[in-house]
Order: structure tokens, then sequence, then C-alpha cells
């Protein structure tokens, strides 16, 4: 049985203050919590519309189970046509730390606020083989269900930090890491060279990489396009860099 006191704390996870409250974030739909197999994210309790779901249980032995929860899964979800599980789980911390990115590619994002777009991006570095990424402290919080969602796990297969944007860039150049940055008047990206060590910067939705940021970047990249259109969504250009990225480092 859920008492009403756990339903209202579980319920309250859509907001970043109780999820920093309670340590805790909920993860819905089979799917997205098969993705945590073998990460640190193990599941406190399973919350299934109607039975159980056996490979879930199986996979998260330990897990608490609670079952015909129709009613309570609606409360509790973020999403308007809930599904048929939710998963609640301890929220865990493995901060990256400036070491970790002094050899491969790694992402900076600096100001992504929207939380779909964070987690989709989040899916893309998984995806491309990038494990480290820095979020500036006005991005959306990873946690968010929304974020979750989008990242289809890939929240859970990446190390990460908050930190303020001057600060980690900074560090980053006197580690003599190259920084690479998305701007109109850059190089063609087809005609770039990526370094196999360096710090791939994501801007904000609408003004791009902030002027903090830019002064430490050694080298600005466009993506070339017919002008019929002003920009990208952050997440299309960070899929069309990466997959460039990877194409010559593979």
């Amino acid at each position: 049985m859920l008492s009403n006191a756990l339903l209202k704390q579980f319920a309250s996870l859509k907001a970043k203050k109780f999820r920093q409250k309670y340590s805790q974030f909920a993860v819905e739909g089979k799917k997205s919590i098969k993705e945590l197999t073998n990460t640190k994210f193990i599941p406190d309790t399973f919350l299934f519309r109607k039975q159980k779901d056996i490979e879930l249980t199986r996979l998260f032995p330990q897990t608490i189970i609670i079952e015909n929860c129709s009613d309570k899964i609606d409360k509790i979800s973020s999403f308007e046509h809930p599904g048929d599980v939710i998963a609640i789980i301890p929220i865990q911390h493995s901060p990256l730390q400036i070491e970790d990115i002094k050899y491969g590619v790694s992402l900076f994002l600096d100001e992504i606020q929207d939380p779909g777009n964070l987690g989709t991006i989040i899916r893309l570095a998984v995806w491309f083989g990038i494990n480290h990424i820095c979020f500036s402290k006005g991005c959306a919080d990873i946690f968010n269900p929304k974020t979750i969602q989008a990242s289809m796990g890939g929240f859970a297969k990446i190390k990460f930090i908050y930190t303020d944007k001057e600060q980690w860039v900074r560090q980053a150049r006197v580690q003599n890491i190259a920084i690479i940055g998305t701007f109109l008047d850059g190089k063609n990206i087809h005609q770039f060279d990526f370094p196999q060590t360096c710090i791939i910067v994501i801007g904000n939705e609408g003004s791009g990489i902030s002027s903090e940021v830019e002064r430490y970047i050694s080298q600005k990249i466009t993506i070339p396009g017919s002008g019929n259109i002003e920009s990208l969504n952050a997440a299309m250009a960070t899929a069309i860099v990466l997959d460039n990225m990877y194409r010559q480092q593979h």
C-alpha cells in the first residue's frame, strides 16, 4: 500500500525543490527504466498501473513493488498520458572533474533551458560516445521529468557537473584543451578537423553561446545551409556537429 504522505511526496517530485529535498526523482515508462540496468541508478519503488512487470522486477529484484496504482500514477506522472509504470529513484552524483576531460571529447552546454532539448542532447552525446558533460548553472535540471524522458536513460550513463560557465572553460584553456563553438561566421564544419581532445560548446536556444564563454573559444565552426531560416534547434545542431566529429574519429 502507498500511504497518502508517500503519495504526496512522490507527486511533489515534479518540482526541482522537492527533488532536492527528498533526493529522489521519477522515471516513467518501461523502456526508460530498462535503460538503467547496470547503472548506479537503482529504483527504490515501482508503481504499476495494474500487475507488476516480470521483466522489470527481475532486472531490479530489490525494488519495492506496489501494484494496482492507476489513480496514483495519474497523480504522480508529469505527463498528459501517463504510462503503466513509474520508478522512484534516489539521486546519485558522480561529479565531473576537470581532469576527466583531459582526453577525448566532452560537451559544455551554455544555458540550455528547455528540458526536452537538454534530454535530447544528452541522448545524442551518449549515442556518439560522449559521457562527460558540463552544464552551466543556467541549464535545465537533468532530473526534470521531461529531461529524463527525452534522454531515454542517457542521463544515467554520463558524468556531469553544474558549474559557473566561465570558470569551467577558463580551467580547460589552462589545460590547453581546445574549445570548439558553433557560430554563424565560423569555419565550415565539413572542412574542419576535430581535435582528438576538445570541448564542444552548445549555446542557448535563443541567444547562442554567451559572451563569457565566447572569449575562451579556440575555434569557431559553422553548419552551412541555405540561409532561408535563421538558425537550427540546439539539439539539431548538436546532432550534426557530433555526427561530423564521430565520422572523423572512427
